[in-house]
C-alpha cells in the first residue's frame, strides 16, 4: 500500500492508529471541510429565513446555534484523534452529500 493513500474506511469503521501523517492530515482536512461546508449551508438557511416576510425567529436561533456548534467542532478537531475525525466524517458526510443533492 502506498504511504499517501488512505485505507478504505467504510461507514462506521475506524482507521488504524498506525496511520502515517499524510493519512491523518487527509482525515483532518476532510473533517474540517465537512464542518465548514455545513456551517455555510446553515448560513444560507439563516439568510433564506431572514428574507421571508415573517421570519421564524426560533428557526433562525436554532440554525445559528447549529452553525456555531459546527464552527466550534471544526476548530476543536485534532490530528491525534483519528477516531474523532472519523466520527465527524461518518456523521457529517451524508449530510453534506444530501445538501449538495438538494
Amino acid at each position: 500500500m502506498r504511504q499517501d493513500k488512505l485505507p478504505d474506511a467504510g461507514e462506521g469503521s475506524v482507521p488504524s492508529a498506525g496511520m502515517n501523517m499524510t493519512q491523518r492530515l487527509a482525515l483532518l482536512e476532510t473533517a474540517q471541510e465537512l464542518c465548514q461546508l455545513l456551517a455555510a449551508v446553515r448560513s444560507a438557511e439563516i439568510r433564506a429565513e431572514e428574507s421571508k416576510p415573517t421570519p421564524d425567529q426560533a428557526a433562525i436561533e436554532r440554525l445559528q446555534g447549529e452553525r456555531a456548534r459546527l464552527v466550534r467542532e471544526s476548530m476543536s478537531l485534532s490530528l491525534g484523534d483519528v477516531q474523532g475525525l472519523q466520527r465527524v466524517i461518518d456523521q457529517y458526510g451524508p449530510q453534506a452529500r444530501a445538501a449538495y443533492a438538494a
